[in-house]
């Protein structure tokens, strides 16, 4: 599932890699200019051209060092002086919290450790912006397009380049290239597990989905009847975060895919006629014809789930307060509680998805599907940390509240199964 949460805080560290990017680019010229201007054969022009480039290099040092210097000062001393041209302006103790905040979620975004480059950036952006740090920190946060910050964050960045070495303007440099390679879109479709077999013409991606053939009557299989009844529409489980579900056409892995499915979603219906494939291996030996969008096909049974309300987690399961450098790293503690659940689970032992990730500038939420419970009425949860980023835990995210969705087998009650 494509993460939609990440707004204004993203857009600014984009602009930063970016800008690391052109600075690396631009170093082989500068080293060439610098070369040149050391030797005698150098023409007259070309001597000046790099007199200039050189001032201008110190004169921005010097400006990014004043403001790394000042920054404490500009806090409060800064701050009193705007009090009576705005006076919505913070006080030294407000602007100082609010500008470690922004400090701390600068340094743990990045893949260095460079505290003045920080500060400079924060300090200068901030300046170029007007107004206090809080209101910095509203327009990072903010949904809305901010051209202002955009050309205030462009600004800070030219200025606080110098603060970078060379070493750390090639390791962003290499962040920036993965950045970006993610946040291209997939070529294909992916299968929420490796399959063999598997195969796909078209994935959804591009035009109307095909026309299905048949239907769920007609197509291959043994007629099932889970031991279980779909008393309310199913939802997607077990996908994983990024990637999505196929419907296939028929009950078998090597048909045409109609279209994909994203994780997470609750808008497919049950169309009543399941199909046991006694010769497949396990999760492809059972499937369900279902809807989505309008078109029907199949999907395994592993795949969909009903699932309860959503409640608050019984102890938290002991994950509350736990700190970790990012979501994605907590998945190691939930491995580590629900891995050995049901070990007997379908021959495979408890499974576990990291399912959703949704990032914002002071925290985020990460969700994880567990599926392999040892009971007859709930075969596993959709369990969700909410986080946050505390200035005085240095910049790890804390897990301040966990909630749950049991998978239910039976059916549903409100927050439990039935």
């Amino acid at each position: 599932m494509v993460n939609g949460s990440v707004r204004r805080a993203g857009n600014y560290l984009t602009a930063f890699v970016l800008l690391v990017v052109v600075a690396i680019l631009a170093l082989p010229a500068c080293s060439s200019s610098d070369e040149k201007s050391s030797s005698s054969e150098m023409s007259s022009s070309s001597s000046s051209e790099a007199s200039s480039q050189e001032t201008s290099e110190q004169q921005s040092k010097e400006s990014a060092q004043e403001v790394s210097d000042e920054g404490s000062e500009e806090t409060t001393e800064g701050a009193s002086e705007q009090t009576s041209g705005n006076s919505n302006e913070e006080s030294p103790e407000e602007s100082g919290q609010v500008r470690e905040t922004l400090i701390d979620i600068l340094a743990s975004s990045l893949a260095i450790d460079n505290e003045p480059f920080v500060i400079c950036v924060v300090d200068t952006t901030r300046e170029n912006f007007g107004g206090p740090y809080q209101r910095l920190l509203d327009a990072i946060t903010s949904d809305a397009d901010t051209p202002k910050l955009d050309q205030a964050a462009d600004e800070a960045l030219q200025t606080c380049a110098s603060e970078l070495t060379a070493d750390e303007l090639a390791l962003l440099g290499e962040v920036a290239a993965e950045a970006e390679e993610a946040a291209s879109p997939p070529n294909d479709a992916v299968e929420e597990d490796s399959q063999s077999g598997g195969s796909s013409d078209d994935n959804g991606a591009s035009g109307p989905p095909p026309p299905t053939v048949g239907t769920c009557a007609t197509t291959i299989g043994v007629e099932y009847v889970p031991f279980y009844e779909f008393s309310q529409q199913p939802g997607v489980v077990m996908v994983g975060y990024g990637e999505v579900l196929n419907l296939y056409e028929e009950p078998d892995v090597s048909s045409s895919v109609v279209l994909t499915i994203p994780a997470l979603d609750e808008t497919i219906a049950y169309e009543g006629y399941s199909r046991s494939i006694p010769t497949n291996s396990w999760p492809y030996n059972t499937w369900h014809c279902i809807t989505y969008n309008g078109f029907h096909g199949w999907v395994p049974d592993f795949y969909v789930s009903m699932l309860a309300s959503p409640s608050a987690a019984w102890s938290g399961y002991g994950l509350v307060g736990l700190l970790r450098p990012d979501l994605e790293s907590f998945e190691q503690d939930v491995e580590s509680i629900f891995g050995g659940a049901c070990p007997e689970y379908a021959g495979v032992g408890t499974q576990i998805v990291l399912s959703d990730v949704q990032t914002r500038a002071i925290g985020g939420d990460v969700t994880f599907d567990i599926r392999g419970w040892c009971d007859d009425s709930a075969s596993g949860i959709r369990l969700t940390l909410t986080t946050q980023r505390f200035p005085s835990r240095q910049g790890s995210l804390e897990v301040t509240s966990a909630e749950i969705r049991p998978l239910c087998m039976r059916g549903v009650s409100g927050q439990n199964c039935v």
